[in-house]
């Protein structure tokens, strides 16, 4: 299904989460959160409803480099605010061979 607007797609994907919750109560519920907005609260609409979330990409792009400062900094507020909110982190770094990420 696609959505008019992002806000939409966002509210959609919040409105089953809350299901989710609801239908499996206190088992833990993980995500592999992803999309556009790198921001450090770029989760929070999700963490009501989650104890934890994979960010792929870690310190990294895609296969190639490393993220620039900002966006860097970002994940790891992201991940300050997450940890502290006694929800947990997995990180994931892709890489192509060993030295094509080294920070992995």
């Amino acid at each position: 299904r696609r959505f008019a607007t992002h806000a939409a797609w966002q509210a959609a994907t919040r409105g089953w989460l809350e299901g989710l919750r609801g239908a499996v109560g206190a088992w833990p519920i993980w995500a592999n959160v992803l999309g556009k907005d790198n921001s450090a609260t770029a989760w929070d609409p999700y963490a009501p409803y989650l104890d934890g979330a994979m960010q792929e990409s870690f310190a990294v792009r895609w296969l190639d480099g490393w993220l620039d400062p900002a966006t860097w900094e970002a994940q790891m507020e992201r991940a300050e605010r997450w940890l502290g909110a006694g929800k947990g982190r997995q990180y994931s770094c892709p890489a192509r061979e060993e030295s094509a990420n080294p920070g992995c």
